[in-house]
């Protein structure tokens, strides 16, 4: 049996779908941390930003990262806030953490078109507000996700990321 495997990463990383491969190639169960909630709390994240606030989608984060923490042979996918708590990033530790990484321009283009489903990007309109706000809030971010043990870059098809994680290990 083996630890967890976190999957780190900025929003739009592809942190899902490849974590989806990752699973099927190791015989592991995944998990998409936000979907799992959402499925939990039968209400969609940005219901959840947008009724009940950041604070509580936390909160709700931390425990759910907690229950699946004690699981074996799993894959889990978290929301690209996740490991900004220390709490997280403590249990986060206790598996083995991939920072999934993606271009700026390539996150751009991608969240663009499915803003309107991301809480925090919702009011940006355009693609250079967007390119800014992305920037900005990677480099924020950017020592938190580098608390990974090994870092990929999601380029080229999803087998040859998914080959270039297996080789890590």
């Amino acid at each position: 049996m083996s630890k967890p495997i976190y999957l780190l990463g900025f929003m739009g990383t592809g942190k899902s779908v490849v974590g989806k491969r990752l699973a099927e190639v190791l015989g592991y169960q995944f998990i998409d941390l936000d979907e799992y909630i959402e499925s939990k709390e039968q209400n969609s994240i940005s219901s959840i930003f947008s009724i009940k606030g950041e604070a509580y989608f936390r909160k709700v984060e931390h425990k759910n990262l907690v229950e699946l923490s004690t699981k074996r042979d799993i894959v889990i996918s978290l929301g690209g806030g996740a490991p900004c708590l220390d709490k997280n990033i403590n249990i986060i530790r206790t598996g083995t953490s991939i920072f999934i990484k993606s271009s700026l321009h390539g996150l751009t283009n991608r969240l663009f078109a499915e803003r309107q489903k991301r809480p925090l990007l919702h009011h940006l309109n355009s693609k250079n507000a967007l390119y800014k706000f992305i920037k900005d809030l990677l480099q924020k971010r950017k020592s938190h996700y580098d608390i990974a043990d090994f870092s990929v870059w999601n380029r080229g098809s999803l087998d040859v990321v998914v080959q270039k994680i297996l080789k890590k290990f």
